[in-house]
C-alpha cells in the first residue's frame, strides 16, 4: 500500500513523516523529504528565486532593505546572496564548468560499467551455486 500522511504531515527538523499502514506489520516511520524540499522542481524554483534576489541587488537600482522588504527576506539574507553572486561570477569564465561537464560524461559511463559488471557477477554466482 502507499503511504499515508502521518497527523498532517507533521515537520520536525524540517521532514515531513510518513507512516505504512499495511495490516500485519509494524507501522513504520520515515522521511518523505530531503533537505526540506518535496522534489527537484522546488529546488530549482528556490534557486532561481535567489538568483534574482541576487541579481535585483547588484544592479544597484534599489537599497537592500527595500529588496528585503519587496521579497519578504531580513537584510543580512539579501547581502549574503550579492556577495554570494560576486563571489561565483568567477566560476562563469573558469574551465571547471568544463571540466564539470566531462566529468558528467565519465560518471555515465562509470555507472553503466558497474551495471554491467552486477550483472555478470549475479550470472556468474547462479552459475557457482549449481
Amino acid at each position: 500500500m502507499r503511504p499515508v500522511s502521518f497527523l498532517g504531515d507533521i515537520g520536525i527538523l524540517g521532514r515531513s513523516l510518513n507512516w505504512s499502514d499495511k495490516l500485519g506489520q509494524q507501522a513504520k516511520i520515515y522521511s518523505t523529504r530531503t533537505n526540506g524540499y518535496e522534489n527537484d522542481k522546488a529546488r530549482e524554483l528556490f534557486r532561481q528565486f535567489k538568483a534574482a534576489v541576487a541579481l535585483e541587488a547588484l544592479r544597484g537600482d534599489k537599497t537592500v532593505k527595500e529588496i528585503a522588504a519587496k521579497r519578504q527576506l531580513h537584510p543580512t539574507q539579501v547581502s549574503t546572496l550579492k556577495r554570494q553572486a560576486i563571489e561565483g561570477m568567477a566560476g562563469v569564465f573558469s574551465d571547471k564548468v568544463k571540466k564539470a561537464e566531462n566529468k558528467d560524461g565519465e560518471i555515465k559511463e562509470l555507472h553503466d560499467k558497474i551495471g554491467q559488471l552486477a550483472v555478470e557477477n549475479g550470472f556468474l554466482s547462479q552459475g557457482l551455486k549449481r
